[in-house]
């Protein structure tokens, strides 16, 4: 039982000698406890090769390194390129790669020539990876650094087709700033073609004056219409006695003034006031009534100067007839006799609003501009006046509009009015602003349970009530 004890112990013992020395032919440990070492059989190679078999270049210089061996464990570089035949190991302490030449008895076999073997080997590879890197880059450069080439060029000739080329386009810019005119120019052109062409039809002279309009909106352009002499062809045309040119003609004019001091100052000057207020108690179209209303609102508002002209040469009086005239005086289409009347009222109302607000202006004495402002208007007699010419009584039977917002106007403007008309014993009145009140309460009503509008019916309600408290208590 011993001895057989004996021989098993001795076969273990062999056994795990001989798994021992095979280790010993792949694996050995160093000096250090921390190194491994592993035999190189093949050079290493730190650049990573893609599926195409081309190799990421990280760095020219690196790949041109081969690492160069000696006796010695020395670190390998990341990128250097590692001979056959070396003893590499892992330090494990520090994580580098180390290699140097096979020890002793590890090249007894070959001797010496194993040394120059690798010093050979380095050699070669040096020049290899040099005359590779070489033929890359001269690769390169035939190709032109691209694999689309071609696809390039097909592209670059479609945009050549589809665009044209900057001298092209050089040319064509060179023929515009030939061609190119200012507004100034064009007015001059404009208006001495309308002056100089005896032989223009109306509807030639309709389209110069149109495409006039066109341009005096800017504020510029109409002070310089005024410079180029253009009122004096507005007052012809205002007092022709072809119907197209006056309302073409208060078009071209009311454009131009529109907020625009300058050029109502020279508007006035030339005359304009005096011709719109004969076309619209003249003139027999409501279509040059409305251009002529358009003309005279533009020519007049913040004008307090013209406003007092306006007074005195009877315009309240002109627009009180519009208030008077019916379609049975004036056949019109779209009833639009009532909503003249509707802009006469808001012109009124607009001009009592500006000068209330001139009045109730408090100015310093060094500002002379505002008390000069405030002076003029303290002698524009409108409200004596508007009670004068009736418009106390004219104004309430415009409630009598089917459309809200002509309805909404007229109650605006009669809020304005009650301050000096005394409609506590109209009767009428009262019973137009009852008749509203339950209509307009109705409509308010539908409003909030649709949740439809924004809140306009409930707005005109509040105006309806709001009068009705105000000349109720009066």
């Amino acid at each position: 039982m011993a001895a057989f004890r004996s021989t098993l112990m001795g076969i273990l013992l062999l056994s795990v000698i001989l798994h021992i020395s095979l280790l010993c032919g792949v694996i050995s440990m160093g000096t250090d406890s921390t190194a491994v070492t592993l035999h190189e059989t093949e050079a290493f190679r730190d650049s990573e090769e893609d599926e195409d078999g081309v190799v990421d270049l990280v760095d020219d210089q690196e790949i041109l390194e081969v690492f160069k061996p000696s006796d010695e464990w020395q670190p390998i570089k990341e990128g250097q390129a590692i001979p056959a035949g070396l003893h590499v190991r892992i330090n494990l302490a520090t994580g580098e790669k180390e290699a140097k030449y096979l020890d002793d008895q590890e090249t007894s076999l070959t001797g010496d020539k194993s040394q120059e073997k690798v010093e050979n080997n380095v050699e070669e590879m040096e020049k290899h990876h040099r005359e590779e890197l070489q033929e890359r880059l001269a690769k390169m450069t035939d190709d032109d650094k691209c694999d689309d080439c071609n696809d390039n060029e097909a592209l670059i000739e479609e945009v050549k087709q589809r665009y044209r080329s900057i001298e092209e386009i050089k040319k064509e810019f060179s023929k515009l700033e030939v061609d190119i005119k200012t507004d100034y120019e064009i007015m001059a052109e404009l208006l001495d073609e309308y002056r100089k062409r005896i032989d223009l039809s109306p509807e030639a002279r309709k389209l110069i004056l149109q495409d006039l309009e066109f341009f005096v909106h800017k504020v510029d352009n109409g002070v310089d219409f005024a410079s180029l002499g253009g009122w004096d062809v507005i007052m012809g045309a205002l007092n022709s006695t072809e119907v197209v040119l006056n309302s073409e003609a208060a078009h071209v004019l009311g454009s131009a003034v529109q907020s625009n001091p300058k050029a109502q100052v020279s508007a006035f000057d030339s005359g304009a006031l005096h011709a719109l207020l004969h076309v619209l108690s003249r003139s027999p179209s409501i279509t040059v009534k409305k251009r002529a209303l358009y003309g005279l609102s533009s020519l007049i508002r913040l004008f307090p100067f013209a406003q007092r002209k306006f007074i005195e040469l009877g315009g309240l009086s002109v627009l009180s007839g519009l208030m008077r005239e019916t379609s049975d005086y004036l056949p019109l289409l779209d009833n639009s006799v009532h909503l003249i009347q509707v802009k006469s009222v808001t012109l009124v109302h607009d001009l009592l609003v500006e000068q209330r607000n001139a009045f109730y202006l408090e100015t310093s004495d060094a500002d002379e501009v505002a008390k000069e402002r405030k002076s003029q208007y303290e002698k524009v007699n409108l409200v004596a006046n508007l009670i004068d010419g009736g418009w106390c009584n004219a104004v309430p039977m415009l409630l009598d509009e089917p459309d809200h917002d002509s309805r909404e106007k007229i109650l605006l403007s009669l809020n304005t009015f009650q301050s000096f008309c005394d409609y506590s014993t109209n009767l009428d009145l009262h019973h137009r602003l009852e008749t509203l009140r339950k209509e307009y309460s109705a409509l308010a009503g539908e409003e909030t349970r649709t949740g439809d509008g924004d809140d306009y019916f409930h707005s005109l309600h509040s105006s309806v009530d709001g009068l009705l408290e105000v000349i109720g208590s009066g």
